[in-house]
C-alpha cells in the first residue's frame, strides 16, 4: 500500500478516536475527567510519532498547525495559566490544570494537522461519524430510561451515558443534532429518528439545551427561505419541526403529574423550559453572583488556574451542606474570568471569536468558496457551543468545529 494512502487511513482513524473520547469508561476513577486525560494523551503520543514518521511529506501542514492564530492564543492561554502559579492560594492546582491544558492545546495541534493533510475524507466523514455516535448516545439514554421509569419517575444520573452529566450529555447531542440533520439529507432512512432523538434531549431536562433544540431549528427555518444559504427543503423542515412538536406531546403525556417542579426536578418539557423559580436556578444565580464578586476583586490576573473549586468555599460556605461544594461556577465564561483573570479570559475565547470573525467573513462574501450547507451546520454547533458554555465546558467539540471554519 502507497505509503500516503496508509498515513490518510491511519489519520482518519486517529481523528475518530479523538472524536470518541466521550466514550472512555471511568475505569474504577471517581473523576471521569482523569480517564478521558489518560486516553487523549496516548492519542497525542500516538499522533505525534505519526507527524514524525510522516514530517517530510507533510511539514507544511504541521507548521501551518503550529502557526494559525487560535494555536497561538491557546499557547498563550496555557503560559498564562501556568504564570498564575504565583498568585494562586493552592498552587498544586494550577499545576495539574496546567498540565490538562497542554493535554488540550496537543490535541488541538494535531487535529489541525490532520484534517490539513486529509481534508476531502474529514469532510465526507465527519458527519457520519457524528450521525452514528448521536445514535449510539440517544439509544444509551432511551434504555436507562426504559429500565428505571416508574409512576414517580424524575431526572436521575443515570441518564448521562458516557458523560459525566446529564445537562453535558444533551448539550453534546443538540451540538451534534445540526450534522444529523446534513447527513439525514443524503441518507434518507435517518429521518425516521428525528422524534426519538428530540425525545431524548428532552427527557434529560437541561433548560439550555431545550432552548438551544429550539434556537437550532429557528436558525434552518429562516434559512430555508434564503435560497442562497438554503440547507435543507421546506419538506424536510416540516418533518423535522413535526417531529420535535410529536417528541413535546409525549414528553408532556408521560411526565405531566408526576413531577416536583418547585425542587427542579421537573422533566416535562414545558415546566423544565418555562418556569425559572427552583432551587437549581436559584443555586447557580448565586454562584454566578460569588464568581462576579470574585473577578471585582481580581480583575486583571484572577485567582489561579483550577483554583475556583477553594475560593467558592470563601462566598458559599453559608448554604453549604456537609462537604459538598460548588466545583464550577457553571458558567464557563465567568469561571475562566475568575481564575486567569482579563488576560487569560482574552485569550481563551478569542479562540471562538476568532471562529464567529471566519464565518462572517465567509457568509458576507458574494460566492462562497467552501460548502454553503456544511458551513451553516458548523456555524449553528459553535453557536451551542457558545451557549453551552454558560453551564459547562465542551472545549474539544470547540475545537472540532474551528478546523472546519
Amino acid at each position: 500500500m502507497d505509503k500516503t494512502l496508509s498515513f490518510r487511513y491511519i489519520s482518519l482513524i486517529l481523528y475518530t478516536l479523538y472524536i470518541l473520547v466521550g466514550f472512555v469508561p471511568y475505569f474504577g476513577s471517581v473523576d471521569k475527567t482523569a480517564t478521558q486525560i489518560v486516553y487523549v494523551n496516548i492519542l497525542n503520543c500516538i499522533s505525534l510519532a505519526l507527524v514524525v514518521g510522516f514530517y517530510k511529506q507533510f511539514e507544511r501542514s504541521f507548521k501551518f498547525a503550529l502557526s494559525i492564530l487560535p494555536s497561538i492564543l491557546f499557547f498563550g492561554y496555557f503560559i498564562w495559566g501556568l504564570l498564575t502559579y504565583f498568585l494562586a492560594f493552592n498552587q498544586t492546582e494550577v499545576l495539574i490544570e496546567s498540565g490538562k491544558t497542554f493535554t488540550y492545546l496537543s490535541a488541538f495541534i494535531f487535529f489541525v494537522f490532520l484534517f490539513k493533510t486529509n481534508k476531502s475524507y474529514f469532510l465526507k466523514y465527519f458527519p457520519i461519524i457524528i450521525s452514528l455516535i448521536l445514535l449510539t448516545e440517544t439509544s444509551l439514554v432511551l434504555l436507562e430510561f426504559i429500565d428505571r421509569y416508574k409512576e414517580n419517575y424524575t431526572r436521575t444520573l443515570g441518564l448521562r451515558a458516557f458523560t459525566g452529566n446529564i445537562n453535558i450529555t444533551a448539550f453534546i447531542m443538540v451540538l451534534q443534532i445540526p450534522f444529523y440533520i446534513y447527513q439525514a439529507k443524503k441518507w434518507k432512512f435517518l429521518k425516521i429518528f428525528f422524534p426519538v432523538i428530540f425525545f431524548t434531549v428532552i427527557l434529560l431536562g437541561s433548560r439550555g439545551a431545550n432552548l438551544s433544540i429550539l434556537l437550532v431549528l429557528i436558525i434552518f427555518v429562516l434559512l430555508t427561505f434564503i435560497k442562497r444559504f438554503k440547507v435543507i427543503s421546506k419538506k424536510n423542515l416540516v418533518q423535522i419541526i413535526l417531529s420535535f412538536v410529536v417528541a413535546i406531546g409525549i414528553n408532556n403525556f408521560l411526565f405531566d403529574k408526576n413531577e416536583d417542579i418547585k425542587k427542579g426536578t421537573s422533566v416535562s418539557y414545558i415546566d423544565r423550559t418555562t418556569n425559572l423559580n427552583t432551587s437549581s436556578t436559584q443555586q447557580r444565580l448565586r454562584f454566578y453572583g460569588d464568581a462576579i464578586q470574585s473577578i471585582k476583586k481580581n480583575f486583571f490576573f484572577g485567582i489561579g488556574l483550577g483554583n475556583w473549586k477553594i475560593e467558592s468555599i470563601i462566598y458559599d460556605k453559608p448554604h453549604m451542606k456537609g462537604y459538598k461544594v460548588p466545583y464550577h461556577v457553571h458558567n464557563d465564561f465567568l469561571e475562566v474570568f475568575s481564575e486567569t483573570g482579563i488576560i487569560g479570559f482574552i485569550l481563551y475565547y478569542g479562540i471562538a471569536f476568532i471562529a464567529i470573525f471566519i464565518v462572517w467573513k465567509k457568509f458576507s462574501k458574494k460566492r462562497l468558496q467552501t460548502n454553503n450547507e456544511f458551513l451553516i451546520v458548523i456555524s449553528t454547533s459553535l453557536l451551542i457551543f457558545l451557549i453551552d458554555s454558560f453551564n459547562f465546558s465542551t472545549i474539544l467539540y470547540l475545537f472540532i468545529l474551528l478546523i472546519f471554519v
